[in-house]
């Protein structure tokens, strides 16, 4: 009888669909609904390579690089270094440090989208969620790439030179399309691993490769 009467106190106060859960969110072996800041889980990281059927890593003919930045409730999320890299694991789309570059770097084409990173990372993340955060009244799920608001960002397939921005809150508390600077430099060869020291491009940027 007391659980019946809870569950009419919740219906009565008007409880959003939206809370309970997101259908669209990417899911799997490690993949945490947790409070940033978010570290890359490797525990579980070589099953959800497999899981994904990534191309591998090593003799790579295609590299390309996209940005992300991520906000929650206005304050920038740092993105971990080496999201997708721990021995003997190395996913074909990572990190290599904190600027927010993804790299996709394969030795065939592949399709990666903004949802395989998150599930590389470890962190849930789906058109209505993000970590721990779900969609709650004006506080929603928000992607926009190069300034443009995408209607399904777990599957939008990242292309190189994209500026990604995802949100959590209200569309105005936070940029929307906001400095590439960090694809220049890494176009370059500053700061991550396009070019080696003597000016040589490598063909690799996992270590020993």
């Amino acid at each position: 009888m007391l659980a019946v009467l809870a569950a009419a106190l919740i219906a009565g106060c008007g409880e959003k669909k939206e809370t309970l859960g997101d259908t669209t969110a990417v899911s799997g072996p490690g993949v945490r609904a947790t409070a940033p800041r978010w570290q890359p889980e490797y525990v579980h990281l070589g099953q959800r390579i497999r899981q994904l059927h990534l191309p591998p890593v090593g003799k790579e003919k295609v590299h390309h690089h996209s940005l992300i930045h991520i906000y929650i409730d206005g304050l920038l999320v740092p993105v971990a270094p080496n999201i997708g890299i721990h021995k003997p694991d190395y996913s074909s789309v990572h990190t290599h440090d904190q600027t927010g570059v993804i790299h996709m770097e394969s030795d065939v084409p592949h399709k990666f989208t903004i949802g395989d990173f998150f599930f590389i990372w470890g962190v849930r993340f789906g058109n209505a969620s993000l970590g721990n955060r779900v969609n709650d009244g004006d506080n929603k799920v928000h992607v926009y790439v190069n300034g443009k608001e995408i209607s399904d960002p777990v599957h939008y397939v990242m292309r190189d030179q994209d500026n990604i921005v995802v949100g959590y809150g209200t569309p105005g508390s936070f940029p929307h399309n906001p400095s590439k600077k960090a694809l220049s430099l890494v176009d370059r060869g500053g700061g991550n691993c396009a070019v080696t020291q003597k000016g040589k491009k490598r063909k690799s940027c996992i270590a020993g490769q």
